[in-house]
């Protein structure tokens, strides 16, 4: 409608665009729900301008290889973490990211209105981090 107004002009019918899917339904791709996931939780502070301090970029449509997320050396805490990475390819356990979403208290993430565990998404999460291959590493 706003298109049909040329309040803005779409470069692909709405159907073609890529949209976000259920973090929690096992049917969807799990690279499509992690990223959904970490969208909607976390790219309102994790964009460009956004807020947060960190330098990755969470948005759906940004591509696995510009999010400054795999392989990245954490700027902040590595939460005693050995041989740290935000997201290490095959590896939950140095995973920060992960670390932070499993966690409540100092240094939880998401940050805001959440004071419980989302159990079904650290799963989903460790499962998608578990397969990212280590020779796919992108940055340091």
């Amino acid at each position: 409608m706003l298109e049909r107004l040329g309040l803005f002009k779409l470069n692909k019918r709405p159907e073609e665009l890529e949209r976000l899917v259920n973090p929690y339904d096992p049917a969807e791709s799990l690279e499509s729900r992690a990223k959904s996931y970490l969208h909607a939780n976390c790219a309102i502070c994790h964009i460009n301008a956004g807020g947060g301090n960190s330098q990755i970029q969470l948005e759906f449509a940004t591509a696995l290889e510009n999010m400054k997320l795999i392989d990245a050396i954490p700027l902040h805490d590595k939460f005693g973490l050995p041989e740290a990475r935000l997201i290490a390819p095959g590896h939950p356990e140095r995973s920060v990211l992960l670390h932070r979403v499993s966690k409540r208290g100092r240094g939880q993430m998401p940050q805001l209105a959440t004071s419980l565990v989302d159990r079904p998404a650290v799963e989903m999460l460790t499962e998608w981090i578990s397969q990212l291959a280590a020779a796919n590493s992108i940055a340091k």
